[in-house]
């Protein structure tokens, strides 16, 4: 088993599948946390929210229905490092509508061409295929990915 739940366990996250809000979210984290350079181990594709890991829904689901809860031991540097995740996502943490939109833009940015994705031609998609978010929430959305980026060094 990766050690998928015991990021999920340090970060005060139970993997709970029973709602969409809950799969969608747990599916961001796992991508964002995969960005921030923790190990991951599934490939992430385009999907109707963002990128999504058919594997670490398998994952998730295992553990949902096995009860397994036993993690693996975290190094000292994964636990620092999963302060500095939480840190920069602050509140946005529990709010899987801003994950997928940060995830989202995340991915497109960096995943979608080697050379990267123009911030128009990002916006566009997500105007066409999110209009659920507004201008300004898409923007910051930018903003956050940029200084991820930054951090990540992608």
């Amino acid at each position: 088993m990766s050690k998928v739940l015991s990021y999920l366990r340090a970060l005060a996250i139970d993997p709970q599948m029973n709602s969409f809000s809950q799969r969608k979210r747990l599916q961001k984290l796992g991508f964002l946390l995969k960005v921030w350079g923790f190990d991951v181990p599934y490939r992430f594709t385009w999907y109707v929210h963002g990128p999504y890991a058919p594997g670490l829904t398998q994952l998730l689901y295992d553990i949902s229905v096995t009860r397994d809860r036993e993690g693996e031991e975290l190094t000292a540097d994964e636990e620092k490092g999963l302060k500095a995740f939480k840190n920069f996502l602050g509140e946005d943490i529990t709010d899987s509508d801003k994950l997928e939109l940060l995830a989202s833009i995340h991915f497109l940015r960096t995943e979608v061409s080697e050379t990267g994705t123009s911030k128009d031609e990002v916006l566009l998609v997500m105007k066409e295929k999110k209009p659920y978010f507004t201008k300004a929430e898409i923007e910051q959305g930018w903003r956050k990915s940029v200084e991820l980026g930054k951090l990540t060094q992608q």
